[in-house]
């Protein structure tokens, strides 16, 4: 752990949980006199098996403004491996940041992935959007992923655009909710939901997963400056940024991303 004892990690830890400002949080963590990115990560993987691997961006995301490659292989250097990124909103909202920086991130060897957040309105007019501004999937590879937060769509619906995607792409969609799915199973667990990789955002020490799934496939353990370190990211010009663990290697995580295999 590069010289760092437990006992030091822990007292860095509680100075930075003093902080009340999540901004001036994660700026004390990268610091000088803070966690560097590589402690932080090793303080998380022994408390929590916090495992950082993958970041979820949208437009109003800033990269550190050098060049966009270079940004990009900041990321991939830390250790993350995967980006998540905004393509579309309802009927209509297109993320404009998305194509530029698909191609950077490529480049930087990361893997990548699409996601929609959905509005009230007709399921299919929302995966026909979606899937026709990411242009398919001919030489892209990539995960393709339901952000479902807006209580006023229901699972109905969020279920009904997973599965027009699924026949659209012939791929498996991912899903990302956590209390609002939680809020509207109320119970009432629906097992076709299983069939459906969840991505599940809790900001809390442990993760815990819904049913009908036995497990999440991705935990997004922190987000705006809530929840478990670390915060940020290389390579991200925010002083906090959505960042989410994969429990396993980087080598299943491929498989996981290109649907070579399959978590519960």
């Amino acid at each position: 752990m590069n010289g760092w004892t437990p006992e030091q990690l822990k007292e860095l830890e509680e100075k930075a949980s003093r902080i009340k400002s999540p901004w001036n949080r994660a700026g004390f963590l990268h610091s000088k006199t803070g966690l560097m990115w590589h402690v932080c990560i090793a303080w998380a993987q022994q408390k929590m098996a916090i495992n950082p691997k993958v970041v979820d961006l949208y437009h109003g995301d800033d990269l550190v403004y050098t060049d966009e490659d270079h940004d990009f292989q900041a990321v991939f250097n830390s250790g993350i491996r995967g980006i998540i990124h905004k393509a579309t909103e309802g009927p209509s909202m297109v993320d404009v940041r998305c194509r530029p920086r698909e191609i950077a991130a490529r480049a930087a060897g990361l893997l990548w992935g699409w996601y929609h957040f959905m509005r009230p309105g007709d399921p299919a007019k929302q995966a026909e959007h979606f899937f026709t501004t990411i242009g398919g999937l001919m030489h892209r590879p990539g995960i393709l992923v339901l952000d479902h937060e807006d209580p006023d769509v229901g699972v109905l619906a969020a279920l009904q655009w997973m599965q027009f995607i699924r026949k659209l792409s012939g791929q498996t969609p991912w899903l990302y909710s956590g209390f609002l799915i939680r809020q509207q199973m109320d119970n009432r667990h629906k097992p076709e939901f299983a069939e459906y990789p969840l991505w599940l955002p809790e900001y809390g020490d442990v993760a815990k997963t819904p049913l009908p799934w036995q497990k999440y496939t991705l935990w997004q353990f922190t987000g705006d400056g809530e929840g478990p370190l670390p915060h940020s990211v290389p390579g991200i010009a925010h002083a906090v940024c959505d960042i989410s663990s994969f429990d396993g290697t980087d080598e299943e995580l491929d498989k996981v991303w290109l649907q070579e295999e399959k978590v519960a």
